[in-house]
């Protein structure tokens, strides 16, 4: 099986996002997988009763930051 993705980058209605988006799906799959990671640990071995969100979205931030370029997705 042949599985072709394919962008017609002369077409008015190509959009350079979902290509980038494609480029980085590997990128973003690692991401998520770190992610799950994370909560995992948290999870299994944090015994605090509550993890300050501030911390939640400051690691999952840099999780993110690590392996996705945002701002190139459209975010």
């Amino acid at each position: 099986m042949k599985v072709i993705f394919e962008f017609d980058t002369e077409s008015e209605d190509f959009n350079s996002i979902e290509l980038e988006r494609h480029k980085q799906a590997d990128d973003m799959a690692k991401a998520l997988g770190e992610i799950l990671k994370k909560a995992r640990g948290w999870d299994k071995y944090d015994e605090r009763s509550a993890i300050p969100t501030d911390e939640i979205r400051k690691e999952l931030n840099e999780i993110i930051c690590q392996y996705v370029d945002i701002e190139k997705i459209g975010y």
